[in-house]
């Protein structure tokens, strides 16, 4: 019976690994398929995209306070170009942070651009296209729409770009990244409508930008989101330069000279300080106070009564009413050695011993100041004149007019405080109190002396409020103006060098 019985074959201890490592190369195939799969499926969407249809396009984008960065990416109107402008906030300031961090004060702006999209609503989907694999169709269909995203078009696409608009909060979370692309048919002078997609995906929508806006809603014209959305950093900036009234400016100091750069000096036409007293100011008169002429000795002195020159009222209000409303049409950052002395409020000897040239901008260092020769200190001169502002807080505002350009002129701009400028306080005087005095009337004298020292007291804390405000506005100003040139228009300037009694500033 026990040879009936066949054995089973035993395997040897090679052929048992072998197994085993084919049934590991199985399994882990199996698991590399598995990841494959889930890696390749496409995600389930965060909505249906009919589902989106009446609904806020950004639901999660509720307040404008909490925006920490808006970029703007768009062609410019001929195509030719692709523009971008990035504005964040840092420290608590909001700066253009892709055109050397100059401030962005215009809120007005940041509205505009932000508003539309808290209320933005899906009012449909755009058919859906041919073939939603076919990349070709895809692209050709967005571009027909320009909604080609403008951060990575070719140059053959820049006709068919959208503008890309990206918001991020202040901890870098995305509340808002779309490509707004043409108008529709349905759009007019009232309303807004148009194609837009979100950043990376396909589908396209329809959103009208004037919905959460209470323009048009008297049937005047919009302004459309493609107007809103500028890459220009003027419109971004508080394009006001001085940020004064020109009521509150006290006097005038025209120095009118221009220098040559052939012979390398100045030619120098005279100096005036203008005044404006309070009492004369709604009747806008101006007086002279005083005049310089250069002499023989190439050295200046002041002129007779009789030499003097005579004020025009009209030109020199033109000039005050420029200079209240001067506004920036462009900026040029200094380099930052200058814009270091500059913010640091240092001489201008230490711009000649760095051997810092501010030359190609139209400003110079002279060896000494014509005003103050006896000084001997270098100053610096523009070559187109300069001009002082006193205000009635005793803030000085300096204005240098450099290089003059086809489309305005450059000017440097300086702030100072003018202590001397301010009216010390007029004290009362105590009264004497008697030896002999009866003592109702020492306690009478006693009264008044209280009064006067409390009179005085108030006069003099209001005077140190004054020169406080002054002292910090100055400072305030000269932060503002110290690294930057400021190109104001040709129309401006023409009607602030008309100021001079003997025709213009500079040339």
């Amino acid at each position: 019976m026990m040879s009936d019985v066949k054995k089973m074959p035993v395997q040897s201890e090679k052929e048992k690994k072998s197994e085993l490592f084919k049934s590991l190369i199985i399994g882990l195939g199996a698991l590399l398929l598995l990841v494959l799969w889930l890696k390749l499926i496409p995600s389930p969407p965060e909505m249906e995209q009919e589902e989106r249809v009446g609904k806020k396009l950004f639901p999660a984008f509720t307040d404008p306070l909490k925006i920490g960065e808006i970029t703007i990416t768009r062609p410019e109107s001929d195509y030719e170009k692709i523009r971008s402008i990035r504005i964040m906030e840092q420290d608590g300031f909001w700066k253009i942070a892709s055109f050397f961090n100059y401030p962005a004060e215009n809120r007005d702006q940041m509205a505009l651009a932000v508003s539309p999209l808290l209320q933005l609503t899906v009012l449909s989907l755009t058919e859906k296209m041919v073939d939603g694999n076919d990349l070709r169709k895809i692209n050709e269909f967005h571009q027909n729409c320009r909604l080609i995203d403008p951060e990575d078009a070719r140059k053959d696409q820049y006709s068919g770009c959208g503008i890309h608009l990206r918001i991020k909060g202040k901890q870098n979370e995305v509340y808002a990244d779309l490509i707004i692309g043409d108008t529709v048919p349905e759009s007019s002078a009232v309303r807004d409508v148009r194609y837009v997609r979100l950043a990376g995906k396909d589908e396209v929508y329809i959103v009208d930008f004037a919905a959460g806006t209470v323009e048009g809603a008297a049937g005047e014209q919009i302004r459309s989101i493609s107007d809103r959305l500028s890459t220009d950093p003027i419109l971004w900036m508080n394009r006001d330069l001085l940020r004064i009234s020109r009521w509150n400016i006290k006097k005038l100091f025209i120095h009118d000279y221009h220098y040559n750069k052939e012979k390398k000096g100045i030619a120098p036409r005279g100096y005036f300080e203008l005044a404006q007293e309070p009492s004369e100011a709604i009747d806008r008169v101006w007086s002279l106070v005083r005049e310089l002429k250069l002499n023989d000795q190439l050295k200046y002195e002041p002129t007779g009564e009789k030499e003097c020159s005579k004020l025009d009222n009209k030109r020199i209000n033109a000039a005050a009413d420029a200079l209240g409303h001067l506004q920036i049409e462009g900026v040029e950052r200094k380099p930052e050695p200058a814009s270091r002395i500059f913010r640091e409020n240092r001489s201008v000897r230490d711009l000649v011993l760095q051997n810092i040239r501010l030359n190609e901008y139209g400003f110079y260092t002279a060896d000494f100041d014509l005003l103050q020769p006896q000084k001997s200190e270098p100053c610096l001169i523009g070559e187109n004149g300069d001009i002082v502002l006193l205000m009635k807080d005793g803030t000085s505002i300096r204005i240098l007019f450099g290089r003059e350009e086809e489309k305005g002129i450059l000017v440097l701009v300086q702030a100072f405080f003018d202590l001397d400028s301010l009216k010390k306080p007029e004290l009362l005087k105590m009264k004497e109190i008697p030896a002999k005095v009866s003592p109702d009337e020492k306690k009478k004298l006693e009264k008044e002396n209280a009064g006067i020292k409390s009179e005085n007291m108030l006069r003099k804390s209001e005077y140190q409020i004054t020169v406080d405000e002054g002292s910090r506005r100055a400072a305030q100003l000269n932060l503002r103006f110290s690294d930057w040139f400021f190109r104001i228009s040709k129309e401006n300037y023409d009607l602030i060098k008309a100021a001079s009694p003997v025709g213009q500033i500079g040339k």
